[in-house]
């Protein structure tokens, strides 16, 4: 698995609260097996307001089931403008993920104040490594 990477793009968007994040996933659900660490890079246009966003993902059990709460990938912080955030280590999912089947990645939107529903069209690339 060690050199392949997923991507997806789309429109996010925020809860108009600074505090609450808003999982947006845009990827869909992928077998777990396999996977050990990734590396999530983002990109961010057309942003309205104050949208913060960063890389994520859930899990679950089947796509029937009620998804995990998302968790955000790596320490970088929210990027909060147009532009590109590049991850340059990888982060070991192995604990994370436990015994879970499936992943899907996506991204995390939130504002700085309360108020108005934030959006923007973002984009998240995670590339895998199985060692």
């Amino acid at each position: 698995m060690n050199g392949t990477s997923i991507s997806g793009s789309g429109v996010v968007f925020s809860r108009g609260l600074a505090d609450t994040a808003n999982f947006v996933p845009l990827t869909d659900y992928r077998i777990v097996a396999g996977i050990k660490k990734v590396r999530a890079s983002i990109a961010m246009t057309a942003e309205t307001g104050s949208i913060q966003i960063a890389p994520a993902y859930r899990t679950a059990e089947t796509r029937l089931a009620t998804p995990d709460g998302a968790v955000k990938l790596g320490a970088l912080a929210y990027l909060g403008a147009d532009g590109f955030q590049y991850a340059t280590a990888f982060d070991d999912l192995v604990n994370a993920i436990g015994d879970k089947q499936l992943i899907q990645f996506g991204i995390l939107a939130k504002q700085d104040a309360d108020g108005g529903i934030q959006a923007c069209q973002a984009s998240v690339t995670v590339d895998f490594h199985s060692v």
